[in-house]
């Protein structure tokens, strides 16, 4: 069985469609009761999934989060640099997904951090290229005047 893809999409099989489509347990519990507790229940729930390597849960929680990291990063660092911050967030959670503590606050708040700290570890490191491209052109021209 083939799906019909709207909007100028080609059609995609339905076995693809079926895997693409989140499963009722990764759709956010925000999109329909948008109640705290269901959605620290969700976070948890998912972090534990990404913990044993289950990809299909980072990819749900990329779908909750992924437009407020952007959009930290966008404001923080420009929009040419803001897809590489949020690639390298989402990448730094795969990798090391025990910084999760719920305990100590919300998936959301821990991605909000780890997102300010990546932009801000991104502005650190372009000012000092952009220095040493300064001392570098500077130094440059001073020696080329022999």
């Amino acid at each position: 069985m083939v799906i019909q893809g709207g909007h100028g999409d080609e059609d995609v099989p339905m076995s693809v469609a079926m895997r693409l489509r989140p499963s009722v347990e990764e759709r956010s519990p925000a999109a329909h009761e948008g109640v705290v507790q269901d959605q620290l229940a969700w976070d948890v729930k998912m972090m534990e999934r990404i913990k044993v390597g289950d990809d299909r849960a980072l990819a749900a929680v990329y779908r909750q989060y992924s437009s407020l990291v952007y959009g930290v990063a966008h404001h923080l660092v420009g929009a040419t640099t803001a897809a590489d911050v949020t690639q390298q967030v989402f990448l730094a959670l795969w990798e090391k997904p025990d910084r999760f503590d719920p305990a100590r606050g919300a998936l959301r708040t821990l991605l909000t951090v780890m997102t300010r700290r990546r932009s801000i570890d991104w502005l650190r490191s372009s000012g000092r290229s952009q220095r040493r491209e300064q001392f570098v052109g500077r130094g440059a021209v001073e020696w080329s005047d022999d």
